[in-house]
């Protein structure tokens, strides 16, 4: 039976640390990273999916400038410490306000049959990577 992780899990960034979340999951992979500097920006509250039901996860690393998540339908405010990360399922609802951040975010795709994510939603990840 699958470990079931609650989302989203917040936690000062380590390799170490990292790494032990990742350890849960059997058919994870990255897809890529990506590195934004001085950004800042509002995104309403919106899902992305692959169509096949893999499970997009993310891990967002702030290093600077001020970062509040809001998830899933408690709509649950998470403000990320400096040189903290969180761990999260992109397929479950919710919404960023960044402002002058650097951010180091890395894309994960999780396969699992006994669990499928949703195939529906806001984005779909199946060409934007």
């Amino acid at each position: 039976m699958p470990i079931m992780i609650e989302y989203p899990i917040s936690l000062e960034f380590t390799g170490e640390n990292l790494k032990k979340i990742l350890s849960h999951f059997q058919k994870i992979q990255l897809i890529t990273t990506e590195n934004r500097i001085k950004f800042s920006g509002e995104f309403p509250v919106h899902t992305r999916y692959f169509s096949n039901g893999d499970r997009p996860l993310v891990a967002l690393v702030k290093h600077s400038g001020t970062a509040t998540l809001r998830y899933g339908i408690e709509n649950e405010a998470v403000v990320i410490p400096d040189q903290n990360f969180v761990f999260f399922d992109d397929s479950v609802p919710h919404a960023w306000v960044f402002n002058n951040c650097n951010l180091e975010i890395y894309y994960y795709r999780l396969s699992d049959t006994e669990r499928p994510a949703p195939t529906t939603g806001d984005y779909c990840l199946d060409t934007y990577f």
